[in-house]
């Protein structure tokens, strides 16, 4: 299948609400210069010692790198590292002084070849999250018309 005929089954996936397109970021390099794509975020803790102090960083985010070369047989190949991290979500949190997120990471290495003219598309996955939770007094919560006061709802969503 060529590239027209795929993107064009993709967005008829979309249409359907079947497939979802992200993002569609381009780049664009020379032969054996690689390119890179970095989008993250860096927080900074501090780790005590028992006489010291010391900030540390943490990042997170994607990165995209590609170093592209001719090969030998009309087509380009790519070397590709592609990074993906973000925060991973606990279920029981108490935020203290000192709480730090949870970075969960994705790693791949790969080489890809293209003929020549070609593009590469890469696909991934997305991860939406809702949680609902409701809780009530017991007894107080169940009272025609005042139960409500007894009552609560916490909504949580991250797309």
């Amino acid at each position: 299948m060529d590239g027209t005929r795929f993107v064009a089954s993709i967005l008829a996936l979309a249409k359907k609400h079947r497939a979802n397109i992200v993002s569609r970021p381009i780049i664009l390099t020379q032969e054996n210069v690689p390119a890179i794509f970095d989008n993250n975020r860096t927080f900074y803790t501090r780790l005590l010692g028992e006489r010291s102090v010391e900030l540390r960083e943490v990042t997170y985010g994607t990165m995209i790198s590609v170093l592209p070369r001719f090969s030998g047989d009309d087509e380009v190949e790519m070397a590709l590292t592609i990074e993906d991290g973000g925060e991973v979500a606990r279920q029981h949190r108490n935020p203290g002084p000192d709480d730090l997120p949870e970075v969960g990471r994705t790693h791949i290495s790969t080489v890809a070849r293209v003929p020549r003219g070609k593009s590469l598309l890469i696909g991934g996955y997305t991860r939406d999250e809702i949680r609902d939770n409701r809780g009530r007094l017991p007894g107080l919560g169940s009272i025609p018309l005042i139960g409500g006061l007894f009552r609560h709802r916490v909504m949580y969503s991250k797309c």
